[in-house]
């Protein structure tokens, strides 16, 4: 299981939320240039961030899957989430009924990791009993909860 969040040395990652295509140019360019490191001394993997429902024209998707770039797309129901598993981000994050994604997500054997976005350690054993790929705590995507 995937766990974004409890500490520092498990799974560092930099969520960079993003809401155009010049964004995800700067992060290509930065990630390429000099690798994060965080305060441990651990290579920090970036991954841009978006919602799919503010990509409306799907600008942000399709620059990212021809980039290579690792992205993330958060999704609100079923149609997004199906929908932008078509771009082949590394995370689709829901925030709710992360099994019905996970079932999906095994079913139709998408390459993408469902990430479910939490905001307490005391949910990542509720996901794990369900099978979800994995958790991200909301705060590394600035998010209130």
């Amino acid at each position: 299981m995937i766990i974004i969040g409890l500490h520092d040395l498990i799974y560092p990652t930099h969520f960079i939320h993003t809401k155009d295509v010049e964004s995800l140019r700067a992060l290509q360019a930065s990630s390429q240039a000099s690798p994060q490191i965080n305060p441990k001394g651990s290579l920090l993997e970036q991954i841009a961030w978006f919602d799919f429902h503010d990509d409306g024209e799907l600008v942000l998707c399709s620059y990212a899957k021809a980039n290579g770039i690792d992205f993330a797309i958060r999704v609100r129901d079923v149609v997004e989430f199906l929908s932008g598993a078509y771009f082949l981000p590394k995370y689709l994050l829901v925030d709710s009924s992360p099994k019905v994604y996970q079932t999906l997500a095994d079913e139709y054997l998408l390459d993408s990791k469902v990430l479910c976005v939490i905001s307490g350690s005391s949910q990542i054993e509720e996901c794990a009993l369900q099978g979800i790929d994995g958790v991200v705590f909301a705060h590394l995507l600035q998010l209130e909860s």
